[in-house]
This record gives C-alpha cells, sequence and structure tokens, in this order.
C-alpha cells in the first residue's frame, strides 16, 4: 500500500458466489409467475378477442423480459451488499486471508512470501461452471502468495484489451489448459466438462509449480473483481521482492 494510505485494504471474493445465484435465479422465478399472473388477468379481460385467445403465449412473452430486468436488479443490489465471506485485508503490517468464512490465514511483509503468477486463455477448451459464462476470447490471471505453510490463490476474467500492458508489468506466465483437456467426441457430448489430469512428469517439470497453483485454485481459488485484482497486484510489486 501507498505510504500515504495507511488504511485496510477490503477486498471481497467471489463476486458471484452460489447464495447470490440462487437469489438471482429466485427473483427471476418469482417475478415471472407475478408478471404472468398479472398479464393473464389483463389480457383474458378482453374476452371474445384475439387477444384473450392467445393470452398464454402473450403472457409468458410479456413476463419474460420484465422477469429479467427484476433478476438483474436484486443481482445488481446484492452484489453491493452480500459477499461470500471470503475476502482478503491489507494493511501496513501485512495481509489477513479469509479462505474460508471461519478461517483466517496471517501473512506479514516482514517475512518472506512467495509469488507465482500465471494467466492462460478462455478459449480452446471446453468450459464450466463460471468460466462458461465469460467470454472465450477473455483471459484469467491468476496469483498464489505463500508464506511459511499458508498460502492463497486469487484469479480475476479480464479483457485481451486490457491485458496486454498487465502482462508485461506483472510477468505472468502463460499456460495452455487446452493441452491437457483433450476428450473424445462421445464424452464431450454425453458428460460435462471437467478438470483435467495433469501427468506427473509436468507436475515434475520447470512448469510444475505454476500447474500445481492452477490445481489449487480449481478448489480454493477466490475469484476477485478485476479492479480489485489489479489493486492487490501493484501492492505486491511494491511490497515483495521477487
Amino acid at each position: 500500500m501507498d505510504a500515504s494510505d495507511s488504511s485496510p485494504m477490503v477486498l471481497n471474493a467471489d463476486p458471484e458466489h452460489s447464495g447470490l445465484r440462487f437469489a438471482v435465479l429466485a427473483a427471476f422465478l418469482v417475478s415471472f409467475i407475478i408478471f404472468f399472473i398479472l398479464f393473464a388477468v389483463i389480457l383474458r379481460s378482453f374476452s371474445g378477442s384475439l387477444i384473450s385467445d392467445f393470452y398464454f403465449a402473450l403472457s409468458c412473452l410479456g413476463a419474460i423480459p420484465l422477469s429479467i430486468a427484476a433478476a438483474g436488479i436484486v443481482e445488481y443490489a446484492a452484489k453491493r451488499r452480500w459477499h461470500s465471506g471470503r475476502s482478503l485485508v491489507v494493511s501496513d503490517e501485512g495481509i489477513v486471508a479469509t479462505v474460508d468464512p471461519e478461517i483466517e490465514q496471517r501473512y506479514s511483509w516482514d517475512g518472506h512470501m512467495s509469488v507465482t503468477k500465471w494467466y492462460f486463455r478462455l478459449g480452446g477448451y471446453r468450459r464450466g461452471g463460471r468460466e462458461r459464462r465469460i467470454p472465450a476470447d477473455w483471459l484469467c490471471f491468476c496469483c498464489q502468495v505463500q508464506q511459511d505453510e499458508d498460502r492463497f490463490v486469487i484469479f480475476s476474467y479480464i479483457p485481451e484489451e486490457e491485458a496486454g500492458q498487465f502482462i508485461e508489468d506483472n510477468r505472468f506466465f502463460q499456460l495452455r489448459p487446452g493441452e491437457f483437456y483433450e476428450e473424445s467426441a462421445f464424452r464431450r457430448w454425453l458428460t460435462p466438462p471437467s478438470r483435467p489430469d495433469i501427468p506427473t512428469k509436468v507436475l515434475a517439470g520447470k512448469t510444475g509449480h505454476f500447474w500445481l497453483a492452477e490445481r489449487r485454485r480449481w478448489t480454493k481459488g477466490m475469484e476477485l473483481e478485476i479492479r480489485d485484482f489489479v489493486r492487490f497486484m501493484d501492492v505486491l510489486k511494491q511490497r515483495v521482492v521477487e
């Protein structure tokens, strides 16, 4: 952190956590039912007309966009106030990483920190979960911070047009996940996307520590908003000698 700013910096992780996604889905369904009933009552009042004959289809068509808008409003409001419980708190003393709502890890700037940074393109392999909702031409930037036996992994999805200078300034190593996501056509059609097995010879090779960190991201990684990820990387550049 800059010397002129001694207040802690709080970075909340996982902006689209499971609770929020459920709330948005529930908001859509409830809104759809309400708007559908409202439209149906209004349209059926035109008895004997063509409108009343097709009230069901017209009610659906009218309720869907309004329900999407209502769900969007709920999502926007919830993201500002309802956090996942996982976060980073960065201060002049160090970092407090809440990797689980009930587990805090403390990292001191005075101790030795090792930093592993990598990125990869989201295209070229079959994606699932949150990655599927991100444009294929975006990049995923990741960072693992370790001190003694404690470590945490953060990541963020960034558009390619915003990433060029960021890669150069922060020295991220590029991984190519598509090399390990090869699947038969049969499996591609009949099974959901899944994480690949990284060969032992790769994990033991020169890039093995990147793949181990990436594998850890799959289960324990904390997603940050782009702005928060960039702010954290700026702090690391100031505080940690690589």
